[in-house]
């Protein structure tokens, strides 16, 4: 038989309960499935790092920062998730009688973050009962992005395998409670649970299809209220790109270049009646100032449609539906960024 894989994502604000409903999870479902709980803390937390410079690095990896720490932690991140795909890889192709001394693609993943990952991983593994064929990976990190979560569905769609996401909800109120009895590195400011309750974006089914298989729960329930949906998802794995319908495809790629440009055309209204606020207020030639806004917007719009302008975040595509509603969309920002910038060179 072979092995079934399934990827479960964690979301949720720092000390909203995620690790502990996590571990509570292991211990019920091991006698279903082997549980791989990948702990981000854990795994990237070290001698020289706190828990407040690790979720601060992953607030500033999504501001347009380029600080050097925001890198390095985002390329520890990212190494994360390449070893989960190393082992998805491994197990699609050796099955469970995995040989961790030996896994192929660890040649250019940072060694202690490999040793602290590959140890726990290891552990899961060798404490299988031999009738258990299916593992179960919790990613367990804040993923308070959509766009992050997707990540993980695309390896999902990569490997054909099952994809289910848990809200861990909490108030900011409970989470500054709870974050008050962590000692040492695991303490988390004030600020960065503050900033993320504000820029959170949980599982919403209704306007991403990929996230059908999500749930919402908090420290307070049963794990058990889980298990239908994780069962479901390892039933019904993510049908990979390569077996859509050609004409699906076709559509799908139409609808959504279709709803991108109509996007982009309400946020750049949005810019053009901002700038014409602004040049009110300043008490600039409002008539010269419109014209050039104008110019600018239909200049972007019409290299948006000619395939002269790609958007550079593929993320952001996931996340273009009612972007002109929230500023603090990627997609918003991005064209506000560019639209600011061809009308300054315009003066």
């Amino acid at each position: 038989m072979p092995t079934r894989i399934c990827l479960c994502t964690m979301c949720g604000i720092p000390a909203s309960g995620k690790s502990f409903f996590c571990q509570r999870l292991d211990q019920n479902l091991s006698n279903d499935y082997i549980v791989v709980h990948v702990n981000y803390d854990k795994i990237l937390l070290t001698s020289n790092t706190d828990s407040i410079q690790l979720h601060e690095s992953l607030l500033l990896q999504h501001q347009d920062k380029t600080q050097t720490e925001g890198s390095v932690f985002k390329t520890s991140r990212h190494q994360v998730l390449q070893l989960v795909e190393i082992i998805i890889h491994n197990l699609k192709k050796f099955g469970l009688w995995l040989d961790f001394k030996r896994l192929d693609g660890l040649e250019k993943i940072n060694k202690d973050i490999q040793e602290r990952f590959l140890f726990d991983c290891q552990n899961s593994f060798s404490n299988n009962p031999e009738h258990i064929n299916d593992v179960l990976f919790l990613i367990d990190d804040n993923l308070y992005f959509s766009s992050m979560r997707y990540e993980f569905y695309k390896l999902a769609k990569q490997y054909e395998t099952g994809f289910c996401e848990i809200y861990m909800y909490s108030s900011k109120e409970d989470a500054l409670e709870r974050n008050k009895t962590r000692k040492g590195k695991e303490f988390v400011s004030e600020a960065v649970i503050l900033n993320m309750t504000e820029k959170l974006e949980p599982p919403n089914p209704a306007k991403f299809h990929w996230e059908k298989y999500s749930m919402r729960v908090t420290t307070d329930q049963m794990t058990d209220v889980i298990h239908p949906m994780i069962k479901e998802a390892f039933e019904n794995p993510v049908q990979p790109i390569s077996q859509l319908n050609e004409e699906e495809l076709a559509l799908s790629r139409a609808v959504c270049s279709k709803n991108l440009i109509h996007q982009a055309d309400l946020i750049l209204r949005q810019c053009v009646a901002n700038v014409i606020a602004q040049g009110k207020r300043d008490s600039q030639d409002v008539r010269s100032l419109s014209k050039q806004a104008m110019e600018v917007k239909y200049y972007i719009l019409n290299a948006l449609k000619s395939g002269f302008l790609k958007i550079p975040h593929e993320e952001s595509v996931t996340t273009i539906h009612d972007a002109s509603k929230g500023e603090n969309c990627d997609l918003y920002k991005y064209f506000n960024t560019l639209f600011s910038e061809k009308l300054k060179a315009t003066h």
